[in-house]
């Protein structure tokens, strides 16, 4: 039992080792003495004792000694095992330091550990030999009680605890340096056809167009439409700079250089034509350009002129042509001004003079007559003008003689030429001829004669008629035959009637 005892102690310590982490540790293991009676327990108690507060300030004020520090496990463990069960504590004590514990304590030595642990249990169990005097130690007498003890409850050795599968101890994760050297990058290979360093350019400066100022103008800005721009520093335009060389009261083109400077010292300078301009007088018209035969008319009203230097011109304005509202037409009339400057300018205007168009009123025309009727063509139209007398003609003549449509143009025109013009369309109309069959048989007997156009009456107004008859009555046989009848006067008009008759052998 005492074996098994310190193998356990052992494997604890041990233990204790690996979860330790390194450092000086003391551990003290309490058990039964070998004599007493396992009557009460058949198991020895075990407890361990944590270090004593000395032991724990001698391990934070000592550091590992050099000369321990390349001992193994098996070497640091030899001295301190137990070796007398004359003690039921055993403590158990060795230093070791961080570093020693990083090199015995890897995956190759676990296995180590457990068969150290082993033989030192093998080396308690083996009996020592005898000494040189060839005499055997004897056994100490049991006492009463632990005779008593013995023959009541025999002592049984417990069966060995199985060694447990170490568990293989974790690389400690190393302290990152909180200044790494860099690693140095390696020599790359060079290029072939290395692209040119880029060079630092020279800035621009861009404008639209000409700068172009009125003469006397109160306030101008030189650095309209100007900008400046580099590669390198982006915009500029507010690092231009120039001379002010124009003269805004003397026409003329005058010359502006601008200039501007990067960062890095390289400069641009461009020209620009600033052209000063005495501005020409403007002209408006906002008058009505037409006007009415016999109407007033005032050339320059609406009319308006002003000039940038000398204000309102309008009474300097001078107007060229006439026109004759007397009569209607188109009229041309030339304004002019000029300035103090001596800038001129002219604008053309037509005027057109017009006359009221005469009325011309046809609705009285009549537009249907009978055949034979009369007609006057001038009968019932009327046409005026404001100007005075009319003419009214009209192209075209009705026959009402005859049926048909009959087609009359009238016009009207006033003393100035001006026409109005309208069209008629007169029909003449002619009754058709009559034709009555209310005489004719409808019904005869087999065998009696029959003349379809006895007893049939046709008549017209305007004369002679013809009758014409289409189908047949045969009157040897009964049956029931279809005539058709058709008057037709002399133009043509004509009306058509139908008559069935009968044959029978019977009336």
């Amino acid at each position: 039992m005492a074996n098994n005892k310190k193998k356990t102690a052992a494997i604890l310590l041990i233990s204790a080792i690996v979860l330790g982490g390194g450092g000086y540790t003391a551990y003290q293991l309490n058990a039964a003495p070998a004599s007493q009676s396992v009557k009460k327990s058949s198991t020895p108690s075990k407890q361990w004792r944590t270090p004593s507060k000395k032991v724990e300030q001698k391990q934070k004020n000592t550091k590992p000694s050099s000369n321990k520090a390349d001992q193994t496990i098996k070497d640091a463990l030899a001295p301190d095992l137990p070796n007398s069960d004359k003690s039921d504590q055993t403590v158990v004590a060795f230093p070791f330091s961080k570093n020693d514990l990083s090199k015995q304590l890897d995956s190759s030595n676990s296995q180590s550990l457990i068969s150290l642990a082993d033989q030192a249990t093998a080396e308690q169990n083996t009996p020592k030999a005898a000494d040189n005097t060839g005499t055997t130690p004897e056994p100490k007498p049991l006492t009463d009680k632990q005779t008593t003890d013995t023959k009541t409850t025999p002592s049984v050795e417990p069966s060995p605890t199985p060694n447990p599968a170490p568990e293989p101890i974790p690389e400690p994760n190393p302290t990152p340096d909180p200044n790494p050297t860099p690693t140095p990058e390696p020599n790359p290979t060079p290029d072939p056809n290395p692209t040119p360093a880029p060079v630092d350019q020279a800035p621009t400066i861009s404008f639209a167009d000409d700068l172009h100022l009125h003469l006397g103008q109160k306030s101008f800005n030189l650095m309209e439409g100007v900008s400046a721009h580099d590669v390198e520093d982006g915009d500029l335009t507010n690092k231009v700079v120039y001379a002010n060389t124009v003269d805004i009261n003397t026409e003329g083109t005058y010359q502006v250089t601008y200039q501007v400077t990067d960062s890095a010292g390289h400069k641009t300078s461009v020209t620009r034509d600033v052209v000063v301009t005495n501005d020409a007088p403007v002209i408006h018209v906002s008058g009505n350009n037409q006007t009415e035969v016999g109407h007033a008319f005032d050339p320059l009203q609406g009319v308006t002129a002003d000039d940038y230097q000398d204000g309102d011109l309008t009474s300097a304005i001078k107007v060229t042509g006439t026109v004759d509202t007397s009569k209607p037409g188109d009229y041309e009339l030339t304004y002019e001004v000029t300035d103090k400057n001596g800038a001129v300018t002219s604008v053309k205007r037509t005027v057109s003079v017009f006359a009221t168009a005469p009325t011309l009123d046809v609705s009285k025309v009549p537009t249907t007559l009978k055949v034979g009727d009369k007609f006057e063509p001038m009968a019932n139209v009327n046409a005026t003008s404001p100007y005075g007398a009319v003419n009214v003609t009209v192209y075209g003549s009705v026959d009402t003689s005859k049926p048909g449509s009959n087609d009359l143009t009238y016009t009207v025109t006033d003393k100035f030429g001006q026409k109005t013009v309208k069209q008629v369309t007169v029909n003449v109309e002619a009754d058709k001829p009559t034709l009555d069959l209310s005489k004719v048989p409808t019904k005869i007997k087999v065998g009696d004669q029959f003349d379809p156009k006895a007893n049939v009456t046709a008549t017209s107004p305007y004369g002679a008629v013809t009758v014409d008859v289409d189908g047949s009555v045969d009157t040897s046989k009964p049956g029931s035959y279809e005539l058709t009848y058709t008057v037709t006067d002399k133009f043509g008009q004509s009306t058509t009637q139908t008559l069935t008759i009968t044959v029978s052998e019977t009336v």
